[in-house]
């Protein structure tokens, strides 16, 4: 049974590395898969904190509501229609134009925020916290920023040549 249990236990942190380096790849040619530019900057704040300032094309975020609106179509129900079959431009209609646009952003600011991320080789040690955001529109670009903690650059100071007194301590017995 321990046999068993060993062979089991490998298979699955083998699977498990496998898994890790499926997410690095998937990542990866997500970053080389974009043609532009989309971080406009990197600001080191106080400490170890990064803004990260991001203008994204329009184009981008109408293919981000399409998405949005192709995960959240189970959602929306309106009589004369079946579960999840409300085209979009009903939805908009009834609830207007930016019934998706929160959805959306979450998935444009996930996906550019993961590509700058491992572009860029950020050590984040915090999660993302979005500092400014113009609005939203189907035909402007979007411009936002995003802060986050990073790992602190250790610097090392003089310390060869330096000499420590030796304290003597003496065992009684008390």
């Amino acid at each position: 049974e321990l046999a068993k249990l060993d062979g089991s236990l490998r298979q699955s942190v083998n699977v498990n590395i496998l898994f890790k380096a499926k997410i690095i790849e998937l990542c990866t040619k997500i970053v080389y898969e974009t043609e532009e530019e989309l971080l406009d900057k990197i600001e080191k704040l106080e400490g170890s904190k990064v803004k990260l300032d991001f203008t994204v094309e329009s184009a981008k975020f109408n293919e981000a509501l399409d998405q949005a609106f192709k995960e959240n179509s189970g959602k929306f129900k309106m009589p004369g229609f079946r579960n999840g079959k409300v085209p979009r431009n009903v939805i908009e209609k009834t609830y207007g134009d930016n019934v998706l646009f929160e959805e959306a952003f979450g998935i444009l600011a996930e996906k550019e925020y993961m590509a700058a991320v491992i572009e860029n080789n950020l050590e984040v040690v915090s999660e993302p916290r979005l500092a400014k955001m113009d609005k939203l529109s189907k035909t402007e670009d979007i411009v936002f920023s995003i802060e986050v903690f990073v790992k602190p650059e250790a610097k090392l100071k003089k310390y060869k040549g330096l000499t420590i007194e030796k304290v003597n301590t003496e065992v009684t017995d008390a």
